[in-house]
């Protein structure tokens, strides 16, 4: 059997998994993590409990395999780093250490907190410094064009390092100064970067606009990055002794506000995406990236809520809890159904290429015609056939490939070749009929017999 089918062993699956798992993949754990914290502020421990053993579970499974990523495939690693509409997701991984080392503080998990700490701020500086000098250096240089949503995760993940002094604090490994100096430095440079993100965004938006094709989740990391930014506030308001709490205060209210007034146009961007070309709801990889924000906006809306006295931004966040928690399990339901399909669509494909083997050594039979085209073989039979809502009963004849045509590698890295690479097989016969096959110079046509005279 032909390595090239990848679903016929759970090796090459892995292997394949592996290889695409792009630093993007973290989200699941960001949008995970946040959920848990915000289901633990409104009251649902158990809940809680739950979101947070399986963010953890993921962090260390993709974690594992961002690793051997790393090592297998530094090629692909590369060409993400190269690409500036992929390359600030690697701020992913930063975020996740931030939100789910802040949840495990707030269970009193001091060890797994500090560890999640410190790979936050080895992993900010090294991607803070490899990013932006990659792009920068790159040729031809980043166009306006490829500037997206994903660009706000370097925001997220510098707002991150702002909630991880908190959560030190809070866990007595960072005095209360050291704490208030690194939490508001992280936060001003998140805030600034928002800032200068957004201005290339915009005018992303405005020169270029956005592609038929091209997904509006990423850009929902806008209302994520404003609210983390009232998150990180709430815990710097927290901290005994914090400076400038009317000042922190009053940005904590503008970022909220700013969110705020990010969830209509975002929602009715993504609406009219799915109403302009209606189409069955798939899961996509980037759904996380509207999770996260929810998640949020919701625990920004709690924690600035009752650590500022604003009933009204407090009743927001609570209400936006379910709102997050709903789209938090129609995503993983979407994922999980979508592993699903993948199985069984690898298995269909080894059932059949089974068959094909078997078919291939049996002698031809009563009412099968073996006929030979260009090397490949191709069985038919004849085969009586039940036309349903009646009664009549007609003659239905079924084509088999086999030979090594049937399993060679598919072209499109697929469960098994497609008909356009069939069609392509057959055009590049000597004995396909000439009226079916692609023009080329007169100087270059060979095999047919009639291939050098007219057409």
């Amino acid at each position: 059997m032909s390595a090239g089918f990848g679903p016929a062993t759970g090796g090459h699956v892995l292997t394949r998994a592996v290889r695409r798992a792009g630093p993007d993949c973290f989200t699941v754990v960001m949008a995970t993590g946040i959920v848990s914290a915000a289901l633990r502020q409104a009251g649902q421990p158990w809940l809680s409990a739950g979101l947070l053993v399986i963010a953890a579970a993921v962090f260390v499974i993709l974690s594992a395999g961002s690793a051997v990523r790393a090592v297998a495939f530094p090629a692909s690693l590369r060409a993400d780093l190269d690409r500036p509409d992929r390359a600030f997701t690697s701020f992913a991984f930063v975020a996740a250490c931030g939100v789910l080392g802040d949840r495990l503080a707030s269970g009193g998990y001091r060890l797994p907190a500090a560890a999640a700490a410190g790979a936050a701020l080895a992993a900010w500086l090294g991607v803070t410094c490899l990013v932006p000098a990659r792009l920068a250096v790159r040729r031809p240089p980043a166009r306006l064009a490829e500037v997206n949503g994903t660009w706000y995760l370097w925001a997220v993940g510098t707002q991150s390092l702002a909630i991880t002094a908190v959560f030190l604090h809070g866990l007595g490994l960072l005095p209360a100064r050291s704490a208030v100096l690194a939490a508001i430095t992280a936060w001003s440079a998140g805030i600034l970067l928002y800032l200068v993100i957004t201005v290339l965004v915009a005018g992303r938006l405005l020169v270029v606009g956005v592609g038929p094709r091209e997904a509006t989740n990423p850009y929902w990391v806008a209302m994520g990055a404003a609210s983390i930014g009232v998150v990180a506030a709430a815990g710097i308001l927290r901290i005994p002794g914090a400076p400038a709490r009317a000042a922190i205060t009053g940005l904590a209210v503008a970022l909220w506000s700013i969110a705020t007034a990010a969830i209509p146009p975002l929602a009715t961007a993504t609406a009219a995406r799915y109403l302009r070309r209606p189409v069955r709801p798939r899961y996509r990889a980037d759904m996380w990236t509207v999770v996260f924000p929810l998640g949020m906006y919701a625990m920004g809306g709690l924690q600035l809520g009752s650590t500022a006295r604003l009933p009204l931004v407090d009743h927001i966040g609570a209400v936006a809890v379910p709102c997050a928690t709903a789209a938090w399990v129609l995503t993983f339901i979407g994922l999980a159904t979508s592993s699903l399909d993948r199985r069984h669509a690898s298995e269909d494909s080894k059932e059949t290429i089974s068959r094909y083997d078997r078919r291939k050594d049996e002698p031809p039979g009563p009412g099968r015609d073996r006929l030979t085209q260009g090397g490949d073989e191709v069985e038919e039979e004849n085969e009586a056939v039940q036309v349903p809502g009646s009664g009549q009963v007609r003659s239905a004849r079924r084509r088999h490939r086999g030979g090594d045509a049937a399993r060679a590698d598919p072209p499109h890295g697929g469960t098994s070749p497609s008909p356009r690479h069939w069609r392509q097989q057959a055009l590049q016969r000597s004995d396909y009929p000439w009226r079916h096959r692609k023009r080329v110079p007169a100087g270059r046509r060979t095999g047919h017999p009639a291939a050098g005279g007219p057409r």
